[in-house]
């Protein structure tokens, strides 16, 4: 049975590996053995190659006497030892010539590695940094091969019509030299050097018996090939209870792991046959203690002569035993890295985790493993939440993964559930008042009702801007959590031209790199005349700043997205306008200061922005900005100011070349909170909209200031008490037309009946038992997989597409073992298999 073994060499520096192959083949098997820190090469490219058999022994199974090897490396990789860009392998024959060569190197329009081969290598001639193959075969006229040239930091292979280049950071040269140490090549030696030193000897075994039929090969493989990213000959500083000044091979205190590979065929296994793990040590130079410590004239006369100092016999004879105790102090030293996750010997894992009463799966790759070990503190710290069992059930399966509490879907008599359900609204005045509010028909047509937003009760479409593009088109931009960009649980910026222009709403910045942890919010826009500026706040910086985008025409033509801020204070909520002279304003709320503040930051040609101004300096809070050209021409710029126990509408003018004192516009009693203003001319009056809790819920109300200079009294613009919020007003036409965020549709999660003859019940049913499922249903009592609907049931719906059925059940059955210890006593967990043709199946139920 192959067998693998590693073990730090007592000399330091070194491992020693044993590798044991057994099979019935004369031949010599194809065996591969790779190294890698941290954790073991999970294929046959992972890792660093410490042994490759087939290229140690031609086709025949004889030795190559010598291999010479030119390497060209990328370092500061995580790849063990650098990232190997282009290789130039030369096999030398018996007779001193070279017989064959090997061209590797990355092809960037494959994106993988070529590799050519060249037998019958008639000469190989090189000239400076461009070696020439040329090959005879048979009896043809001997041809050029191609040429492989290195210079500059670049690898050239050019061969016919076929031209590989390749950028380098380092060249490394290896020699390969093998010695027959048994007539008929049954042991053999191969020591490969680079720049003058033994970094690998391997002796190779082989012995046949007859009884069995069975051919057993040994290696045995002194590893000391030093894989630091630096070049070497230059010394790692490397932990400092190790020696670095003595380093010449593995690092110290460092675990490497070995995973060995065989092929059939010419292709590697996906898995390794055998695995193995060893923490080189360190040299201290014990023996040389060990002699100093003798009497001096013992040292005398065991080094007489200066030619002798430093090799006399009573010194060889102690460094025997200085090893032995540089090996134990190296162990001893070790000792101080096992509280160290990220480097302690991967076997060590189980230990360190049960110490946090953490269990690993030690099915998982050894990163994964220590990654798990590291974050289960905060796991512990969220258990029994969503966002708990969605992650671990993520971690272990690897499966896209939704949680949903069908609490949500009992039946209720008279404790309806409420719903953080927001979609947004409009509202239309033609010159008599605000006309009845509704969804916003082109967002959601009735026709896909309830197979679109509205059918999650949590998510919502909140915080809505809009602006007047080319030839009066009407452009919406709102904040929401969306089907389409994936389960609720984040913020994305969408937007629609309404009235038929786009027939559905479109994600704006789905274009960007993305993260599950980036938030983007609180879109604000406007029209430059040529141009559709979107404003944003997002943390896709680390940092929550502003964020803008331009587009031409329509939404799918746009611009790169542009960083405005980059403060370490969040920077949110913008709101924007467009002076009289054409410089465009950008205003937003921050805690730069400490209480939050209203900043800006304008720019005259769109491409390059002045430095960030503060304008308001309140003691608490002013937030919510909006800003307007009143018909006079003056910028005007609205916020909402706390003043503890209610909040106010404050105004302030530019004038000249900063912003006026601020004013009073609207006022509050006690308990009264005037939030997000919103202003827009129309009909030469400047029109102030926001949201207040006068009266109980939020609504939004309306203030007139007529010719720009005397305000009316404030209004219900609409007066609902269905908590309406975040009013966008913007002119269409002749009209005024009013977009802002409601809470009313969640009324219709609340329990009620339902017609299932009606389109809309039909609809309903289709959602029935998935993770859209709104409706309501009466308690079921059983603990079957298939029981849902019950206080204590929560569904987990995985998606595994192109994952065949058994390795689902078997991933299902892993990942429950695996959250059993952090599910709370009163949940029960339901496993269901969301099916690539839309079916779902439950196939287990926990508790």
């Amino acid at each position: 049975m192959p067998e693998l073994d590693a073990r730090a060499d007592a000399r330091g520096e070194r491992i020693d590996l044993d590798l044991t192959l057994v099979g019935t083949a004369e031949s010599v098997p194809h065996a591969r053995v790779l190294r890698r820190r941290s954790s073991t090469p999970k294929s046959a490219t992972d890792g660093l190659v410490v042994l490759d058999l087939a290229d140690l022994f031609t086709q025949a199974g004889d030795p190559w006497p010598e291999v010479r090897r030119q390497r060209y490396l990328v370092l500061n990789t995580l790849a063990e030892g650098g990232m190997v860009q282009a290789e130039l392998a030369a096999y030398v024959g018996a007779g001193g010539a070279v017989e064959q060569v090997v061209i590797t190197a990355y092809d960037r329009t494959s994106d993988g590695v070529r590799v050519v081969r060249i037998d019958q290598v008639s000469r190989v001639v090189t000239t400076g940094g461009a070696t020439e193959i040329f090959q005879r075969i048979g009896a043809a006229p001997e041809t050029s091969a191609g040429t492989f040239t290195a210079s500059g930091g670049q690898v050239v292979w050019s061969a016919g019509a076929v031209t590989l280049a390749v950028d380098y950071d380092r060249r490394e040269d290896q020699e390969t030299v093998s010695t027959v140490l048994e007539e008929g090549g049954a042991r053999v030696r191969f020591s490969t050097r680079a720049d003058g030193e033994d970094i690998r000897v391997t002796d190779y075994r082989a012995s046949f018996n007859p009884d069995t039929g069975e051919w057993t090969r040994t290696l045995r493989i002194a590893d000391e090939e030093r894989s630091s990213k630096a070049p070497r000959g230059a010394l790692d500083p490397g932990p400092t209870r190790f020696p670095s000044s003595a380093a010449r091979g593995l690092e110290p205190g460092t675990t490497y792991y070995y995973a060995a590979f065989a092929a059939t065929s010419g292709a590697f296994a996906a898995k390794p046959f055998a695995t193995a793990a060893a923490t080189a040590t360190a040299s201290y130079g014990g023996g040389d203690l060990l002699y100093r410590l003798l009497p001096e004239a013992h040292r005398f006369f065991d080094e007489r002569e200066a030619a002798q100092a430093g090799a006399g016999q009573l010194r060889r004879f102690l460094r025997i035993f200085g090893d032995g105790v540089d090996l134990a102090r190296s162990t001893a030293e070790g000792l101080l890295s096992l509280h160290d996750v990220i480097t302690v010997d991967a076997a060590h894992l189980p230990r360190l985790a049960a110490w946090i009463g953490w269990e690993p799966d030690r099915t998982l790759a050894e990163e994964v493993q220590r990654t798990d070990i590291l974050a289960a503190p905060e796991i512990f710290g969220t258990v029994g939440t969503i966002p708990n069992l969605t992650s671990l059930v993520s971690r272990v399966t690897g499966y896209e993964c939704d949680v949903k509490e069908f609490v949500n879907n009992v039946f209720m008599t008279n404790a309806p559930e409420t719903s953080r359900h927001v979609q947004v609204y409009q509202a239309i005045n033609t010159g008599a008042g605000f006309g009845a509010p509704g969804p916003q028909a082109n967002l959601y047509p009735p026709s896909n009702e309830p197979a679109i937003t509205q059918a999650w009760p949590d998510a919502f479409d909140g915080e809505p801007s809009a602006a007047i593009g080319p030839g009066g088109s009407v452009w919406l931009f709102w904040h929401a959590h969306r089907a389409a960009a994936g389960r609720p649980g984040r913020r994305r910026v969408w937007a629609q031209r309404l009235k038929g222009l786009d027939p559905a709403p479109i994600d704006v910045l789905g274009d960007l790199p993305d993260d599950p942890g980036f938030v983007d919010e609180g879109p604000a826009a406007l029209f430059d005349g040529a141009r559709m500026w979107l404003f944003w706040s997002s943390n896709r910086g680390k940092t929550t700043d502003l964020w803008a985008r331009t587009f031409t025409g329509d939404l799918a033509t746009r611009s790169a997205a542009v960083r405005l801020t980059s403060h370490a204070a969040p920077d949110a909520r913008p709101a924007a306008a467009r002076d009289t002279s054409g410089r465009i304003w950008v205003f937003w709320e921050s805690r730069r200061r400490g209480p939050t503040d209203i900043w800006a930051i304008s720019t005259a040609d769109g491409v390059t922005w002045d430095k960030p101004v503060r304008v308001t300096s309140g003691d608490a809070r002013d937030q919510m900005p909006a800003a307007v050209i009143d018909p006079a021409g003056v910028l005007r710029l609205f916020w909402s100011a706390d003043r503890g126990d209610r909040s106010v509408i404050l105004q302030t003018k530019r004038t000249g070349a900063g912003f006026g004192a601020p004013e009073e516009v609207v006022s509050a009693a006690p308990g009264v909170r005037n939030e997000a203003p919103a202003a827009v001319v129309w009909n030469g009056n400047v029109w102030l909209l926001w949201c207040s809790n006068q009266g109980g819920r939020f609504r939004i109300w309306a203030r007139v200031q007529a010719g720009g200079t005397v305000w009316g009294t404030s209004f219900l613009a609409i007066g609902r008490l269905s908590n309406d919020r975040d009013p966008a007003p913007v002119l269409d036409g002749a009209a005024l037309s009013l977009f802002f965020s409601s809470r009313e549709g969640g009324e219709r999660f609340q329990s009620r009946t339902v017609d299932t003859a009606s389109p809309a019940g039909k609809l309903a049913l289709k959602t029935m038992h998935r993770h859209a499922d709104r409706m309501h249903y009466t308690y079921d009592t059983r603990r079957a997989k298939e029981s849902f609907y019950a206080r204590d049931a929560v569904g987990i719906y995985l998606r595994a597409s192109g994952v065949p059925d058994v390795e689902q059940r078997q991933a299902v059955t892993r990942a429950g073992a695996f959250v059993a210890p952090f599910r709370p006593l009163q949940m029960r967990l339901v496993w269901i298999l969301e099916r690539a043709d839309g079916s779902i199946e439950a196939v287990q139920s926990d508790g």
